[in-house]
């Protein structure tokens, strides 16, 4: 899911400097071979074709980039909602009562990996073995999703052409990050320590 949105973040990008460039190297064609009012003309049909076909750009990649949003929200809200059943009470009555090691909470989790309720429990016996992990709430990443959804379509709405990483302007620096997926990582990080906290990025430190 979040290699969809690095792939329509880049894809996006890709096409826009294609459509620029074409821009631009028409705009040099028409001051080479048009003056005046015949000029303004020339330019202004061209100028407006690009910037159509940048809206239409913008709607397509924004609509691909929501079906993928909610693809995650999707996700997030069944590893909510999943009934536990009676097997995994049973076992996680189980498990409160064996005097487990990091490893083999580990194995659990592994076991129980996208189920927010069975993982919360997990976590809690954890915990009381003297194992402590970092607990993702479903709030926090979703909070974290709404950002980087607004920020992959700040990216859309507001890329112009490449970016150098260290540009002046700190919006070119921050569109760089984006087209570079470094925030869509971190989102990624953080779904992943919810799935289980056993085993993401940041529960490891």
């Amino acid at each position: 899911m979040f290699t969809k949105i690095k792939e329509e973040i880049k894809n996006y990008a890709e096409q826009y400097n294609i459509l620029k460039k074409v821009y631009m190297d028409k705009n040099t064609e028409l001051k080479a071979n048009y003056i005046g009012k015949m000029f303004d003309s020339e330019f202004a049909t061209n100028h407006q074709q690009f910037n159509d076909a940048v809206l239409a750009l913008q709607i397509e990649a924004k609509e691909k980039l929501s079906t993928a949003y909610s693809a995650i929200t999707e996700s997030i809200r069944n590893s909510v909602i999943d009934d536990l059943g009676s097997e995994t009470i049973a076992e996680l009555n189980l498990i409160k009562g064996l005097n487990l090691s990091e490893f083999e909470i580990r194995g659990y989790a592994e076991k129980y990996t996208g189920n927010a309720k069975a993982l919360r429990i997990l976590t809690e016996i954890a915990e009381s073995k003297g194992i402590y992990f970092n607990y993702t709430s479903h709030q926090e990443v979703l909070d974290v999703v709404k950002q980087l959804k607004e920020r992959t379509t700040d990216f859309i709405n507001g890329y112009h052409g490449d970016y150098r990483m260290f540009g002046f302007y700190a919006g070119d620096y921050n569109h760089a990050l984006t087209l570079n997926g470094d925030p869509i990582d971190l989102a990624e990080d953080v779904y992943n320590d919810f799935m289980n906290p056993f085993k993401g990025s940041a529960s490891n430190g």
